[in-house]
């Protein structure tokens, strides 16, 4: 039994409940052969971005054109409005239905999950990142290093002398090459060097064997890495010349002819080092892109400004049912601009311009046709004008609430949202000055949607703990004292 077969064996014993939740790591090889079979990926063999002459992106270069087209490309109106198969491109084809797929001709928006691939001879691989990771995590950074490094030297015969270091500089200088040929001896002998320490990366190695290696390259949509000019300057993404060095050296490995011998050996694993140390900073360049709070999704997405947003400080109103809401009138005046100015242009009959200039004017001071346009938007929309509040940090069921809008104050200088006190300790909140989110609801979908499920009063009264009365929603104790209160009297 040879080295990937004993491994293949030891992996279909292990079950993902042995050692915990594994690494969730993609076999790019597998992946990239679906893709190109499905048309979802493409193979990209030029390092080039443009054509210098043309200025048009090469369709196999890192920014292809089948990523999708951006607004700076000659096409990108027409083949925005498309059929699924692209042989209806353009407006004036909108709502016909393409006789070769069968789907009627819209707009459609740029494919993120395209891919591109660097493929490689199969002869030739590197190590997915997610397991070097984890490969340096068992070995040790410098050990690996090592390894890694082809750094032998030919003899006066023009060969390169066997390694007859005992320990674990018996597999320094082997390259990626040597490194792949004799990956189960090294995880063995670490294995009896390290005897239970560090046994979960061993065997979560095991279970990823088929992952571990690749001859294929991934390259994600440039509408997430892109690139701008001017007539001055030319600004890109640091992932990109990295990219270009791995192209490069791929085309390089992908001109040698025949097997790997001693008279490549050298070359064929320098290349595949530097393919190794680019796709590695990549990798760790999308994780920055997307870790901490400096990443895009707590920066850019949890901590960035929502469109229809606002906040307001709570106060109390005994008159409101638990599902009921007051608001302040600038927190309206935001929430629900396009629907006030939409009102204003059929009632008025005005310009859209007009309309925004008035929602404008309405900031800087109180407008009492916008506040009645506030009104009528209350009491005649379908559904009710709903909202959803909610309290940081959101870790309870009912941090977030879907509420309705009953109430809305004539003044300008009122910037307090009025609440039941039914909901104040699901919220968590009080009235010492909290402030709330507020997010309003635009579609009937939605509002059915997060009524049936953070509407107070249809699902917060009764515990989805015990199936007994919710005391958090449940009257608190001065309702009790004054309720026996009024009935002593």
């Amino acid at each position: 039994m040879n080295d990937r077969e004993t491994m293949e064996s030891l992996a279909s014993d292990i079950t993902l409940a042995d050692f915990g939740p594994a690494l969730v790591v993609r076999n790019w090889e597998t992946e990239c052969a679906a893709q190109l079979f499905t048309g979802q990926g493409f193979k990209i063999k030029k390092s080039i971005s443009f054509d210098r002459r043309t200025g048009k992106r090469f369709i196999d270069g890192i920014q292809s054109p089948l990523f999708g087209t951006t607004w700076e490309d000659d096409d990108a109106f027409k083949d925005r409005v498309s059929c699924e198969c692209g042989k209806m491109k353009g407006a004036v084809y909108e709502g016909e239905i393409c006789p070769e797929c069968g789907t009627k001709v819209g707009y459609i928006d740029v494919d993120l999950n395209k891919f591109g691939w660097i493929v490689m001879k199969d002869q030739f691989k590197i190590i997915n990142p997610a397991m070097f990771d984890l490969i340096q995590k068992y070995i040790g950074k410098p050990a690996l290093d090592r390894m890694l490094k082809f750094d032998k030297e030919m003899d006066i015969d023009g060969h390169y002398p066997p390694n007859k270091s005992k320990g674990r500089d018996q597999f320094n200088s082997i390259g990626l090459t040597g490194f792949r040929e004799n990956l189960f001896k090294i995880l063995e002998f670490y294995r009896a060097k390290r005897g239970k320490v560090k046994e979960e990366y061993y065997w979560e190695i095991i279970k990823k064997w088929d992952c571990i290696f690749s001859s294929a390259i991934p390259v994600y949509s440039s509408f997430i890495r892109p690139i701008s000019t001017s007539g001055t300057e030319y600004r890109y993404p640091k992932t990109e010349p990295a990219y270009n060095v791995i192209i490069g050296c791929v085309n390089k490995l992908n001109a040698y002819s025949g097997e790997i011998d001693e008279t490549n050996i050298a070359d064929v694993n320098q290349f595949l080092y530097k393919i190794q140390e680019k796709v590695n900073k990549n990798n760790e360049l999308a994780f920055k892109m997307l870790d901490k709070k400096t990443g895009h999704i707590h920066d850019g997405i949890f901590g960035g400004r929502l469109d229809f947003s606002a906040r307001d400080v709570i106060v109390i109103d005994p008159t409101l049912r638990a599902n009921e809401i007051g608001l302040s009138y600038l927190a309206v005046l935001e929430l629900y601009k396009l629907e006030l100015c939409n009102i204003i242009t059929k009632i008025n009959g005005v310009t859209y311009d007009a309309a925004l200039k008035m929602w404008f004017d309405a900031h800087i001071h109180f407008h009492p046709l916008m506040y009645e346009t506030m009104r009528y938007l209350m009491n005649n929309t379908k559904h009710g004008m709903i909202c959803l509040i909610n309290r940081n940090p959101t870790i309870d069921f009912g941090s977030f609430d879907c509420m309705r809008v009953v109430k809305i104050t004539d003044s300008y200088d009122n910037m307090t949202m009025s609440l039941p006190v039914q909901i104040l300790d699901k919220l968590n909140a009080d009235f010492d000055g909290d402030n709330l989110n507020i997010y309003s609801l635009k579609t009937n979908d939605l509002k059915r949607k997060f009524d049936k499920i953070l509407n107070p009063a249809k699902s917060m009264f009764i515990s989805r703990n015990d199936g007994r009365i919710d005391g958090q929603n449940f009257l608190k104790k001065d309702q009790i004292i004054g309720l026996h209160q009024f009935c002593v009297c």
